[in-house]
């Protein structure tokens, strides 16, 4: 009788995890990873959702784009997702029992006041409805930026895990490229 208390138990909570799919993505996202994006207003922000911003590290130019913002009490916080050849700093992480993965971006929120040498190059149109958060570093300053950047090279070298390895692996590597078209409108 257990036992069947049991199965009946886990079966319910496996089923009530699944999470709503967006018509216009083959994205799922849960509440759970999305972006600050509409639920709080910040007016005096001196960056706009979308806006790619370069900063320039010994001599090489990195690109990010801002999808999110936070604030506390430090100030506003700034998500920056990094760009490389076109391609978002992301993962992809196991979606219940599906077998299906949720591709999320992995951000370093640098603090407002820490953006001291960079420029604005563009502003992209982007659905948040497709903009899930999966990993986020805060950082202080730039140099801590370009850390975290070559941090990010480094494990998107590595043979990413299948969905299904995943589910079986204690240390899969989640690390990935994603699209940037996947994001925008």
């Amino acid at each position: 009788m257990k036992q069947i208390f049991k199965l009946t138990v886990a079966t319910v909570l496996m089923l009530s995890c699944s999470s709503e799919k967006h018509n216009d993505s083959n994205f799922n996202i849960p509440d759970i990873f999305k972006t600050n994006y509409d639920k709080m207003k910040v007016t005096d922000l001196k960056f706009k959702y979308g806006d790619i911003v370069e900063f320039n590290f010994e001599n090489k130019t990195i690109k990010s784009i801002i999808v999110d913002v936070k604030k506390d009490e430090m100030g506003n916080w700034i998500g920056l997702c990094f760009i490389k050849d076109g391609n978002l700093f992301g993962r992809k992480i196991p979606d219940g029992i599906s077998g299906n993965c949720i591709e999320l971006l992995d951000l370093t929120y640098l603090n407002e006041r820490g953006f001291t040498d960079y420029k604005i190059t563009s502003n992209e149109k982007l659905n948040f409805n497709k903009i899930g958060i999966g990993s986020n570093n805060s950082e202080l300053n730039e140099k801590d930026v370009y850390r975290d950047y070559k941090k990010g090279i480094k494990e998107r070298q590595k043979k990413e895990a299948s969905c299904d390895e995943k589910f079986r692996n204690l240390n899969p590597v989640n690390e990935c490229y994603l699209s940037l078209d996947q994001i925008r409108y």
